[in-house]
């Protein structure tokens, strides 16, 4: 019998991003963050669709650059990497261990989705109990988000990823 897979983009569905952002992004604008945050979501998706691609740890610094510039605030050049050398702060949402150890329990295979670089999502991977059974990286400089037709992209990564797991394959 073939296996079951189930499937998960990553960051807002099994991490908390957005509070992981508010607790890093607090000690750069204190009372600013809000104004900080919100700058930043608008400078994201226009710093992901420049090109050339770039890599998220890069997409992540410019945003901020950009956001804080937006919104008048000065940032030193290590404040402006404070999202990516601080992603192991972003917290796993509290139902989701759980519902992955029942998901697992019942047969499914587990694997993720996520446009972040590998060695951040290592990080990341470090928060759960236990690891996926697949994690495909989309986008990291390949523009996932942003091109009018990111499903041959992922595509094209699973099938990658598949060749990783050599003769296991997805079954």
């Amino acid at each position: 019998m073939a296996a079951r897979w189930i499937t998960f983009d990553c960051y807002g569905t099994l991490v908390d991003w957005q509070s992981g952002f508010v607790a890093i992004l607090k000690t750069i604008a204190a009372e600013r963050t809000g104004d900080l945050l919100e700058a930043y979501h608008r400078n994201e998706p226009k710093v992901e669709a420049e090109r050339p691609f770039r890599g998220y740890k890069q997409v992540l610094e410019i945003s901020l650059l950009r956001a804080a510039s937006e919104v008048g605030i000065q940032l030193t050049q290590e404040q402006a990497r404070s999202l990516p050398s601080q992603w192991s702060r972003l917290p796993v949402f509290g139902d989701v261990e759980e519902a992955l150890s029942q998901l697992r329990s019942a047969g499914y295979k587990l694997g993720v989705l996520t446009n972040c670089d590998e060695d951040l999502f290592a990080q990341t991977q470090r928060s759960f109990k236990q690891p996926f059974d697949l994690v495909c990286y989309c986008g990291a400089g390949e523009g996932l988000q942003t091109e009018p037709e990111p499903l041959p992209i992922f595509c094209a990564n699973l099938w990658r990823a598949t060749c990783r797991l050599g003769s296991r394959g997805l079954q």
